[in-house]
């Protein structure tokens, strides 16, 4: 119920419009350090993929890092970043890191 809702609202950027989504992946639960606290609150790959439908992946990237964005958010974190466009051309992907 939580994609589904989540998608809707990511489906439909504007023409030429982008998405971007920074988040946690579900090895995050091993580290404690913030972020949702719900298996199904957590972004994969493959589930990302799947969610935006006929959005263009510019990028898509997991990876590990160290966050400091205040008490509830700090330390080693598990990430994910994408970045998608309505646009049928794809560009040079970038690394989030």
């Amino acid at each position: 119920m939580w994609m589904r809702l989540t998608y809707q609202r990511w489906a439909s950027p504007k023409p030429s419009g982008c998405l971007l989504l920074l988040g946690y992946t579900p090895k995050q639960l091993e580290y404690g350090t913030g972020g949702p606290s719900v298996l199904s609150h957590l972004y994969t790959p493959q589930l990302l993929q799947d969610a935006i439908g006929s959005l263009a992946i510019q990028s898509l990237e997991d990876y590990e890092t160290e966050l400091a964005e205040g008490n509830g958010h700090k330390g080693r974190s598990a990430v994910i970043g994408l970045v998608a466009s309505r646009s049928s051309s794809k560009q040079q992907p970038q690394s989030f890191k």
